[in-house]
């Protein structure tokens, strides 16, 4: 259907002697709005089947194992969360826990679903900015853990890759940007990755 122009509807008319009086009037004065409404419906969702499919995260799951199978093959392993997620998106923002939801919305710039990451200590919340509609957020367990220099910070599409390293106290996570620019979402944060 799509490229194609929505069908026109054409109602009979009413004949006022079979239905009569007033009630007929009333039909045929409900039947052209309801028929203009569901033309509009018809090329709205014709419109929206044909533009480029909206970026989501894989299933919790799956994102889950490619970044723990990550960690399990040892360090300098790269992962690249770039092929991972699919669709049309342009950046990706990575919380550890117990970051405040009013941060998240600062770095994002709107509002997302949190899904706890303020009081609760084993997951990781990424937040994916698609090119069109809203940002998405999911929670994903701690065992590929993300460590404080890949957090509070945003990737760019081509840039969500990160290296599997051993953690150094007194820091923890395996997981570091692997290159590339990333850029801080702390206001006085610490200075770029490189």
């Amino acid at each position: 259907m799509c490229g194609r122009r929505a069908p026109r509807w054409r109602t009979a008319p009413v004949r006022p002697h079979l239905v009569g009086g007033a009630a007929a009037e009333l039909n045929v004065s409900l039947a052209k709005p309801i028929v203009r409404i569901s033309s509009a419906l018809v090329a709205v969702l014709c419109t929206s089947a044909c533009t480029v499919p909206s970026a989501e995260f894989p299933s919790g799951d799956r994102l889950h194992s490619v970044l723990v199978a990550a960690v399990e093959t040892g360090p300098g392993t790269i992962v690249s969360l770039d092929t991972v997620i699919t669709g049309d998106w342009k950046a990706l923002y990575v919380f550890s826990p117990y970051t405040a939801s009013s941060h998240i919305r600062e770095c994002v710039g709107s509002r997302v679903p949190t899904r706890g990451i303020e009081t609760i200590e084993g997951i990781t919340l990424l937040v994916l900015t698609p090119t069109k509609g809203a940002a998405r957020s999911i929670a994903i367990p701690r065992e590929a853990d993300f460590a404080p220099e890949a957090t509070s910070r945003v990737y760019l599409r081509g840039s969500a890759s990160f290296v599997v390293r051993e953690p150094r106290p007194p820091s923890w996570g395996q997981l570091l940007p692997a290159s590339g620019s990333t850029r801080s979402c702390w206001r006085h944060g610490p200075a770029q990755h490189r």
